[in-house]
C-alpha cells in the first residue's frame, strides 16, 4: 500500500467534495426546472439564446477588433498605401458583418 501525505489526502478530499457539490447544485437545478410551467421554461430559454446571441456578437467584434489591430501592425511595418489600408478596413467591415447574422 503507498502512502499518502497529508497534503495528496485533502487535495482528493477537496476534488471529492467539489463534485458533490457539483452533484447537488445539478439536482436542485433540476428540481427547480422541474417546477417551472412551460412558459418560465420557454421565457428562460429564450434569455439563454439572447446572452449566447449577445456573446457571438461580442466574439465577432473581438476579432474584427484584432484583425484591425493587425492590419494597422502591417501598415506601421510595411507602410502600405492608405487605400490599401482602407480596403482592408472595409473587408473587416463585412466580416464583422456577416459574423453577426442569425
Amino acid at each position: 500500500m503507498s502512502k499518502v501525505t497529508l497534503y495528496e489526502f485533502i487535495a482528493e478530499f477537496d476534488r471529492l467534495r467539489a463534485q458533490a457539490q457539483v452533484a447537488a447544485n445539478c439536482a436542485r437545478s433540476y428540481e427547480a426546472i422541474n417546477r417551472l410551467s412551460e412558459k418560465e421554461i420557454s421565457d428562460l430559454f429564450g434569455v439563454i439564446n439572447d446572452h449566447l446571441n449577445a456573446m457571438k456578437r461580442c466574439t465577432s467584434m473581438l476579432i474584427a477588433i484584432d484583425c484591425g489591430l493587425t492590419v494597422i501592425d502591417r501598415y506601421k511595418e510595411d507602410g502600405e498605401p492608405f487605400n490599401m489600408f482602407s480596403s482592408n478596413l472595409q473587408t473587416l467591415e463585412n466580416y464583422s458583418e456577416s459574423g453577426n447574422e442569425e
